[in-house]
């Protein structure tokens, strides 16, 4: 039922910072009705609006659903905390962006979890919503909550606020799902736990929490061909600026380089790539439909998809005359070369970005970098000399085995870019570095590794900063507290479900935001529900709680990865070397 939103447009809006993120409205924006005739999805997604229309996932779903007839999508974002109290003063509950629905009245609402700290605001939004958080409390009434994306990998320390969590690539199973909840409607009403129970059984990648204990193994759904969607899905274009303001279209999924700290790449596996010609009319439908004047390729290592080159100069062809630029956003550096550089260069320079993550290449060989301190140098160089202003760096602090020789290492790689930098580039240029730490991920191999201390990871960042003072440089280093608390969520049981809660009703809000993100109450939240965070580790031979969630790589891939990274040995990429190195993605 829609909400008088007349009534909040006069009595809410006007006290709010960018009001814009809740009108809804927006260019190719669905036009379908909320109607109970239908199943009716809300897409939620929490964080900002800016933030979550930057995010291909949502978009890739809500195009997938929309489609349908017989379905309808909605999306809503975690109000910032003015609407928050906004809504709580008038006693407005949250709603839909396209309809203006109550979100109690929805079908299903979707979650998408693309980080651990993301849980706080999941349950600011449910309460606005009027919706119970733990799953035993919601009976039939309310909608099925649940969760995908990237994070659901490792789901047990918030599975007890969700009905159901689907593994692997959603749109491979959200129709499917759809299908059910539409064709299952009189039992989800009259029984909903039997409800759960049959979903269980009957859709692979479904994981219910609420059934089994220890649970099932559940299994997750993996593409095996990616496509270009249909010819009449268009890009919603938001109302105000959001980070990545600019067509997006995924040229590839998933990574075969085998970086051990890696979970993205092991639990994409394996690599599945689009056409090249569905790119390019994606591209320049995309850009019709929207005005944006940038594409950006989107894959984890944009370098290894087979026709980069190739691809990199139809599309330039195609854009060069309209000043559309084209961009890479993550490139290796062993895979960037001038031929890129000159493709990109041609319509307009972005910022490069390279990954070395460590200073050397001993602990590039721990972590299964194949990257020397050459190619960096070299790529840096190539890009400074093709008209590039700017370069990223990334790296990454408390790795496996990593000496404090390594990590002044890391200022020792930058002085020789800065050095390349400066005999390549004539005028203004800059180069900015990130310093990142090292946070053990389930289903890596690296996931039975210690975290640094806090104290150990800001000793590390003054390391680095202070071994290299050099002009146009910037360094920023992720908040310790925040990345040690990622790691407990990484790792923990369901037990964490009781701090998560107890956190929230402490104020706890946006703790991916370093500018609010509160650390002292997360502290004394676990103080209060008896749980040390320095415990929640583990150790080669320790039942997981993850253990049942299967994203296709064996469990014995990953002990021998990390015994060949304590010896400092390489696991070459399979897709290069045409040796299969039996991660067992590819069944």
């Amino acid at each position: 039922m829609p909400t008088c939103f007349d009534l909040i447009e006069r009595s809410i809006l006007p006290h709010v910072k960018k009001p814009a993120r809740y009108i809804g409205g927006e260019i190719n924006a669905s036009k379908k009705g909320f109607s109970p005739d239908r199943v009716n999805i809300c897409l939620a997604f929490p964080d900002i609006y800016e933030i979550g229309m930057s995010h291909l996932g949502l978009k890739i779903l809500y195009n997938i659903i929309n489609d349908k007839d017989c379905f309808s999508v909605e999306r809503v974002f975690c109000p910032w905390t003015d609407m928050e109290k906004e809504l709580r003063d008038n006693s407005i509950p949250l709603f839909s962006l396209e309809n203006k629905v109550r979100l109690k009245d929805f079908d299903v609402i979707g979650f998408s979890l693309q980080y651990e700290l993301c849980m706080s605001n999941v349950l600011t939004m449910l309460d606005l919503a009027g919706i119970p958080f733990k799953s035993e409390d919601r009976d039939s009434e309310f909608p099925l909550v649940i969760a995908g994306g990237s994070s659901v990998c490792q789901p047990e320390p918030f599975v007890k606020f969700f009905d159901v969590i689907v593994l692997g690539d959603g749109e491979h199973v959200i129709l499917e799902f759809l299908e059910w909840v539409k064709r299952e409607r009189k039992l989800l009403k009259e029984d909903k736990v039997k409800a759960l129970e049959k979903l269980a059984s009957e859709i692979e990648s479904a994981y219910v929490p609420s059934l089994a204990k220890p649970p099932r193994q559940v299994r997750r759904r993996k593409l095996r061909v990616l496509e270009s969607y249909s010819c009449d899905e268009k890009l919603i274009v938001p109302h105000i600026q959001s980070v990545h303001n600019r067509v997006v279209i995924e040229i590839m999924r998933g990574c075969s380089r085998g970086c051990r700290f890696c979970q993205p790449g092991m639990i994409s596996r394996p690599v599945v790539e689009k056409p090249a010609k569905g790119i390019i009319a994606e591209a320049v439908r995309k850009i019709e439909d929207t005005g944006f004047e940038e594409v950006s390729l989107l894959s984890l290592s944009a370098g290894d998809y087979s026709g980069i080159k190739e691809l990199l100069g139809d599309l330039v062809s195609v854009f060069d005359k309209k000043s559309i630029s084209v961009g890479l956003p993550s490139l290796r550096a062993d895979t960037f070369c001038i031929d890129l550089a000159s493709f990109v260069r041609k319509v307009r320079k972005t910022g490069i970005t390279f990954a070395p993550e460590a200073g050397n290449e001993r602990l590039r060989k721990i972590i299964n970098k194949d990257l020397t301190d050459r190619e960096i140098i070299e790529a840096a160089g190539y890009a400074f000399s093709k008209g590039w202003n700017l370069i990223k760096l990334y790296f990454m602090v408390g790795l496996p085995r990593e000496t404090d020789e390594d990590v002044l290492s890391i200022g020792s790689l930058i002085e020789k870019i800065i050095k390349v930098a400066k005999q390549n580039k004539k005028g203004r240029m800059s180069v900015n570095v990130t310093i990142s730490n090292f946070v053990p991920k389930a289903h890596t191999p690296f996931q039975w590794e210690n975290m640094n201390s806090i104290d150990e990871l800001r000793r590390k960042h003054r390391l680095i900063r202070n071994s290299v003072r050099c002009k146009n440089l910037k360094i920023s280093c992720h908040d310790p507290e925040m990345s040690y608390l990622e790691s407990v969520f990484a790792r923990g049981g369901r037990s964490l479900a009781d701090v998560i809660l107890k956190a929230w009703e402490k104020g706890a809000r946006f703790d991916q935001w370093n500018d609010i993100f509160d650390f002292g109450i997360w502290k004394s939240s676990f103080d209060e529900t008896g749980i040390d965070m320095s415990s929640l580790s583990c150790k080669p031979g320790d039942k997981l709680p993850w253990s049942h969630i299967d994203y296709g790589v064996k469990q014995g891939f990953l002990i021998t990865e990390r015994q060949k990274a304590l010896k400092g040995e390489m696991t070459p990429d399979c897709r290069i070397s045409k040796e299969c190195t039996g991660c067992g993605a590819c069944d």
